[in-house]
């Protein structure tokens, strides 16, 4: 798992609004309940990040730190991977195989319009199976706040780490 401490200043990612639903609650019945901030603009996002984000940046960085860990890492998985924008260059810039999901099916469809070769599925990122296994997951942009408790990110966590 690859966190998102480079990203820490650079802003953060707000993809629902609605109150916060009971712990034990899956993060898509509690998007259900609310409404998506991005889904009736999702296709301005990027437009919006990139004013503030260096995508181009962020991916060399990713790519570099995958590299150092494991020069032979390839397919990799984007958990919340928004509009793909991540993905798209981690592919088409350093040669990775990405997949990736999202909770919001506006996002998915970009993603999957950008990054053809990918994978791209709608899904709730502490509760999927793919059926591949990944070099690497990472979860960018704050996504991860999303899981909402500790101890649903300790859970979340150790089934991402079952994908390798």
């Amino acid at each position: 798992v690859v966190s998102d401490t480079a990203h820490r200043n650079s802003g953060f990612k707000v993809s629902m609004v609605h109150n916060s639903p009971e712990a034990g609650t899956s993060m898509h019945e509690g998007w259900a309940l609310g409404n998506s901030v991005f889904t009736e603009s999702a296709e301005l996002y990027d437009l919006i990040y990139s004013s503030f984000k260096d995508y181009r940046a962020e991916s060399a960085q990713i790519a570099q730190l995958l590299r150092s860990i494991d020069p032979s890492y390839h397919r990799l998985l984007d958990v919340g991977c928004g509009t793909g924008e991540h993905a798209y260059l981690l592919t088409t810039q350093y040669g990775f195989a990405v997949d990736g999901l999202d909770i919001d099916p506006a996002f998915v469809r970009i993603a999957q319009h950008k990054s053809p070769a990918g994978r791209f599925v709608e899904a709730d990122m502490s509760d999927f199976n793919l059926g591949a296994h990944y070099d690497a997951v990472l979860c960018l942009f704050s996504s991860i706040g999303y899981v909402k408790t500790l101890a649903r990110v300790e859970r979340t966590l150790r089934r991402w780490s079952t994908l390798r």
